[in-house]
């Protein structure tokens, strides 16, 4: 890093941000283009010192470095929209940044006029035409041919939403007597609950070839709310064949309703018990979302070559239509949809994947 920026780095003032995720955000103008501005952007951090996570035309995402944190505690987004680049600082640990949110960002904000006046008009006008050439892919040489289309697996819907109920009934089940005997802490018993259910959701996904996006997030309501009844049912099965008696799951719950729901020896009676059902399957059904899509992307991605996922992008940055991608797939060897299908699948993935910082 160079000693001005070192030195302002050290001028500047705290501004403290408190939340579950800290983060600070603000916005400047700029007289550059928007692929310059992001070009200047990703110097600005490299000559910090900052890791690059991401960069297209448009943003870019990076992973801030200090002497006394170390690596990747915060995470700085840099968008241009209209003239404007919105920078956004977070943390990635904790929930009181002690204002290095406020620093990164405003340190940046410094590096980037600094670097900004440095460029003469003529560098900057070749910077934009070099950039915009590199954004249209202009220099992209259309293959003859494509690596030959995966192996299409066929779909089954049917089989996705019976797998569902196992599923559910699986992690219920578990849940109601494995993982609850290894941890009678709350969230934490949530959490090895759904990084169960959602590596067995992962394996339906891809054993079934059920991808839509519609299909899936139902899934995950119906595995969150089902498996808080499997839990809780299995529950009344040891329950009943521990004491040998001959009780209603009704019985059972009333029960428990009836004594209440107890937290550190104070009991919160029965609304106790309704809050914990309610809060269980959002809270799980958030969790299994957070864990199952990277997987699913990562998947998605790998199952094509690069070599195809840049042809789709090719097209892509070319704003044609769907069908035209498609038409020109099928004219090197990928003429099935559900082939073509899998391509367009693997470069959106990839997209998604990059923007938020994951590795493929």
């Amino acid at each position: 890093m160079r000693k001005e920026f070192k030195e302002f780095e050290k001028s500047l003032k705290k501004k403290s941000s408190l939340g579950l995720d800290p983060k600070f955000q603000d916005e400047f103008k700029t007289n550059l283009s928007r692929v310059v501005a992001i070009e200047i952007a990703t110097r600005v951090i490299n000559e910090l010192g900052w890791e690059l996570k991401y960069r297209d035309f448009e943003q870019c995402n990076a992973s801030t470095y200090n002497e006394d944190l170390g690596p990747h505690t915060h995470q700085l987004s840099i968008i241009y929209k209209d003239g404007q680049l919105s920078v956004l600082s977070k943390s990635t640990r904790g929930i009181w940044d002690n204002g290095r949110n406020s620093k990164f960002l405003r340190l940046f904000i410094y590096a980037f006029k600094v670097l900004e006046r440095e460029l003469e008009t003529e560098t900057i006008n070749e910077l934009h035409n070099s950039l915009t050439r590199e954004e249209n892919m202009e220099d992209y040489v259309l293959p003859e041919s494509l690596p030959d289309p995966p192996r299409i697996k066929k779909r089954i819907t049917s089989l996705f939403w019976f797998g569902i109920i196992i599923v559910s009934a699986m992690g219920g089940v578990l849940s109601g007597t494995i993982i609850r005997s290894l941890t009678h802490a709350l969230i934490l018993h949530e959490l090895l609950w759904a990084l169960l259910l959602s590596f067995l959701f992962v394996k339906l996904i891809k054993l079934t070839q059920v991808f839509n996006f519609d299909y899936t997030t139902w899934a995950t309501y119906v595995i969150s709310i089902a498996t808080v009844f499997f839990s809780e049912f299995s529950e009344y099965i040891i329950l009943s064949l521990e004491f040998q008696e001959n009780f209603m799951f009704v019985d059972f719950i009333n029960a428990k309703l009836d004594l209440g729901f107890k937290i550190n020896n104070i009991n919160t009676g029965m609304w106790g018990w309704l809050i914990l059902w309610v809060a269980q399957p959002v809270l799980v059904g958030y969790l299994i979302r957070l864990f199952y899509v990277d997987r699913v992307l990562i998947y998605l991605a790998n199952r094509v070559s690069m070599e195809v996922i840049e042809f789709v992008s090719y097209w892509s940055v070319k704003d044609v239509l769907e069908e035209k991608i498609r038409r020109e797939l099928s004219s090197r060897g990928w003429s099935d949809k559900e082939q073509q299908d899998h391509a367009i699948r693997a470069y959106f993935a990839t997209i998604s994947l990059a923007r938020s910082f994951k590795e493929i």
